[in-house]
C-alpha cells in the first residue's frame, strides 16, 4: 500500500497553457521529494489540461482534478484539499514558480522547531520562552548554506520588526514599527503554552516576477510564533497584510476547517485570498515564518487580476463585496471566544478588506483619476488613523498581559 505524501501541491488551473509547464517542472523538481501535485481542471477553454495530463501519464507524482464546471480559484483550491492527502498542503498559482528548495526549506525549518521543542517539553506541555529557531539552521544546529548568516543561539529573543515590502493589496508601503522585543515586552520570558502538534503554518517570502526583472518582497523576518497572540502582534504592527495564500504550506487539517467556516458557495477570483488567510490565521495555533523568498509570482497582463472591461470591474466589486461581508460575519462568531489580540487583528483585518472594497468601487463607477485618488487618500488617512490607534491598544495589551503575569493567553 502506497504511503501518503508528506506535501500536496495544489495547482488551480484555467487558460494557461502558456505557463503550466514551467510551473510543474518547478514542482517536479523540488529537492524534497515526498510531495505529490494536484493539478485541478477549472474548465478552461485552451490546452492547458493536456499539458498537465502529458505529466501526470509521465510521473506519479502529477495527479488530475476536474471541475464539473467554471467554480473559480476559491472553490477550486478547496477542491484541490479535498482531493489531497498530504499533511501540508501549498498552493502555486499555474503561471508561478517555486524555487527548487521550496519545499525542503519549510519542512526543515519546521521539522527543526518541533526538535527543540520536544527537547524542551517539561511535564505541562510549555517550553521555554526564550527557545526559539534563529535563521539559516538547519535541524543539526549548522548553519545553513542557503543562509550564510544563520546563526543559532538559545538565548535569542523573538522579535516584532519592521515589515518590508507591500504584500497586501490594502497596504502601506512603510512601517513605523520599532524593533520590539518581545521577549521582554510581551511575556516576561516566562513558560508558554505551544501546539502539540506542531507548525499550523509556515509562511514564506517572494519575489515578483515581471518580463525583464524580479523584486524581492519581504513581509516577513525568520521567527516562530509558538503562541499566535504574538504573530497576531506582529500582523497588528506592521502597516499591511501580506493576506495572499499562496507562499504558505498550511496543515492540510486547518485549511478544510477554515474552508468549512467560510465556504457559502460562491464563486470568486478576487480578494478570495484574504478571505482564505484570514480563516487559517484565526484557527492556527503557532506560526513559522521564514524570511527567504521561495516563489516567484508573475506579474502578466493577461491575469484575472487586471480588469480591462466594465464587467471585470463589476464582478471584481462583487466579489469584494462577499469577501468583506464573510470576514464581517466569521470575526463576529469568533469575537466572543477570542482573545484582546485577536479581536485587535480581526479589526485591522476588516479595515484592509473594507478599504480594498471601497477602491474597486471607485474603479468600477468611472470616478476621474483626480477625484479618485482625492477620495483613496481621504479613505487612506482614516485608516492610518485607525491603524496607529491599534498599533497603540495592542501595546498595552501585551504590557497589561505582563503585569498581571499571563503567561498562556491573552
Amino acid at each position: 500500500m502506497p504511503t501518503k505524501p508528506f506535501v500536496s501541491i495544489i495547482i488551480p488551473a484555467y487558460n494557461v497553457q502558456n505557463y503550466i509547464a514551467q510551473t510543474l517542472e518547478s514542482c517536479l523538481k523540488q529537492r524534497f521529494g515526498d510531495i505529490e501535485i494536484i493539478v485541478v481542471d477549472d474548465c478552461g477553454s485552451d490546452g492547458s489540461m493536456a499539458i498537465a495530463q502529458s505529466y501526470a501519464r509521465s510521473d506519479t507524482r502529477v495527479k488530475i482534478v476536474r471541475n464539473k464546471e467554471n467554480m473559480k480559484l476559491f472553490q477550486t483550491r478547496g477542491a484541490g484539499v479535498r482531493a489531497a492527502s498530504g499533511q501540508y498542503v501549498m498552493f502555486v498559482d499555474a503561471d508561478d514558480v517555486l524555487e527548487p528548495h521550496a519545499v525542503g526549506r519549510c519542512v526543515e525549518a519546521m521539522k527543526s522547531v518541533e526538535s527543540k521543542q520536544a527537547k524542551r517539553v517539561d511535564s505541562k506541555n510549555t517550553i521555554g520562552f526564550s527557545s526559539v529557531y534563529s535563521k539559516g539552521v538547519s535541524p543539526s544546529g549548522v548553519p545553513d548554506a542557503q543562509a550564510p548568516n544563520g546563526v543559532l543561539d538559545s538565548r535569542e529573543s523573538i522579535v516584532c520588526s519592521r515589515s518590508g515590502g507591500n504584500g497586501g493589496f490594502a497596504s502601506s508601503p512603510d512601517s513605523n514599527l520599532p524593533e520590539t522585543n518581545c521577549d521582554e515586552t510581551i511575556m516576561g520570558g516566562g513558560a508558554i503554552e505551544t501546539s502539540a502538534s506542531g507548525v499550523d503554518m509556515i509562511v514564506f517570502n517572494h519575489k515578483l516576477w515581471y518580463s525583464d526583472h524580479t523584486r524581492e518582497v519581504r513581509c516577513y523576518k525568520h521567527r516562530y510564533y509558538p503562541n499566535i497572540d504574538m504573530f497576531y502582534y506582529y500582523l497588528i504592527n506592521i502597516s499591511g497584510l501580506c493576506w495572499n495564500i499562496w507562499g504558505k504550506l498550511i496543515r492540510r487539517e486547518l485549511y478544510l476547517r477554515a474552508f468549512a467556516l467560510i465556504d457559502t458557495g460562491s464563486k470568486i477570483n478576487m480578494a478570495e485570498d484574504a478571505l482564505a488567510y484570514f480563516a487559517c490565521t484565526s484557527l492556527a495555533r503557532s506560526v513559522l515564518t521564514l524570511d527567504e523568498p521561495l516563489l516567484l509570482y508573475r506579474q502578466r497582463e493577461d491575469s484575472i487580476s487586471r480588469l480591462h472591461t466594465p464587467q471585470q470591474r463589476a464582478q471584481s466589486l462583487q466579489d469584494h463585496e462577499i469577501v468583506s461581508q464573510t470576514i464581517a460575519s466569521l470575526s463576529a462568531e469568533l469575537a466572543p471566544h477570542a482573545s484582546a489580540m485577536q479581536r485587535l487583528y480581526m479589526r485591522k483585518y476588516l479595515s484592509n478588506a473594507l478599504l480594498s472594497t471601497q477602491s474597486a468601487r471607485l474603479t468600477l463607477e468611472n470616478v476621474p483619476a483626480d477625484e479618485q485618488s482625492r477620495q483613496r487618500a481621504r479613505y487612506h488617512k482614516r485608516f492610518i488613523r485607525a491603524h496607529r490607534v491599534r498599533k497603540a491598544l495592542s501595546h498595552i495589551v501585551w504590557l497589561w498581559a505582563r503585569l498581571k503575569g499571563a503567561e498562556h493567553r491573552i
